[in-house]
């Protein structure tokens, strides 16, 4: 009798796919397996990958259900997750909604992720650009009376230098013209750094219990690794040790 080998197993669709098909679905599922309840088709579909990924996604909102319910599940499993740079802000989607659902499960967690430093930075950059970007104000309209005055020292000033050799500066016929509206946007400002450094990861983290260090030098490599969970700057060199630490931890 001739062999007949064993056929392989279907290779499991990528995790995004598999989330995009319906992401309702998949999302209850998970939180549903996360809270000790009996796994679901669904739930058990997504345990068939090895652990997960996020990348260092700047100016994405991560705060997302379905993406929470999944690191949560994989909390759940102790399964290797891997967060780099401001990808650590999906920590924060598995916060529990209700508060009788139990503490954080990355509570006494030791990690790392923005900082309130780059919350403020950014922030503050952002309002520079705003006030860049934001249209002069209008000159308020001259008194006809004024504007007669103003052309009869005009003329009287250019038959002055048409005889003299002393130039005049036009700086000091002005001097409020110079002045921008710095000092009116400036408690606008002081509120917006403010609600950043109140509303940064490091804020939230440390606040639900979790063990947050930084390094001094953004670009430094830094890596925290605390049981499955693996944590890295958003540097290169983080980037790297954070993936091969989790390679390694997939591995074993």
């Amino acid at each position: 009798a001739s062999h007949v080998p064993p056929t392989p197993l279907p290779a499991p669709a990528s995790l995004a796919s598999l989330l995009a098909a319906d992401p309702t679905h998949y999302a209850a599922a998970a939180t549903t397996a996360a809270a000790g309840d009996a796994d679901p088709p669904a739930a058990l579909e997504i345990d068939r990958f090895v652990g997960i990924v996020v990348p260092d996604a700047a100016g994405f909102d991560l705060d997302d259900e379905v993406l929470g319910a999944v690191i949560a599940r994989f909390a759940k499993l102790r399964k290797p997750t891997c967060l780099v740079g401001g990808g650590a802000t999906a920590l924060l989607a598995t916060l529990p909604r209700d508060p009788s659902a139990g503490p954080w499960p990355f509570r006494r967690f030791a990690m790392t992720g923005p900082t309130t430093l780059d919350s403020v930075r950014a922030a503050m950059a952002a309002s520079q650009r705003d006030r860049a970007s934001a249209p002069a104000p209008a000159a308020p309209a001259t008194p006809s009376w004024r504007s007669a005055t103003r052309q009869r020292s005009s003329s009287s000033s250019s038959a002055l230098s048409a005889s003299s050799p002393i130039p005049t500066s036009p700086s000091l016929a002005s001097p409020r013209a110079s002045r921008g509206p710095t000092t009116r946007s400036a408690p606008t400002a002081a509120a917006a750094t403010a609600a950043a450094a109140a509303s940064s990861f490091e804020a939230a983290a440390r606040a639900h219990g979790a063990r947050f260090s930084a390094a001094h030098d953004p670009l430094a490599c830094h890596v925290v690794v605390d049981d499955f969970l693996v944590t890295g700057g958003a540097g290169r060199a983080s980037t790297l040790a954070a993936v091969q630490n989790f390679i390694l931890l997939a591995r074993r």
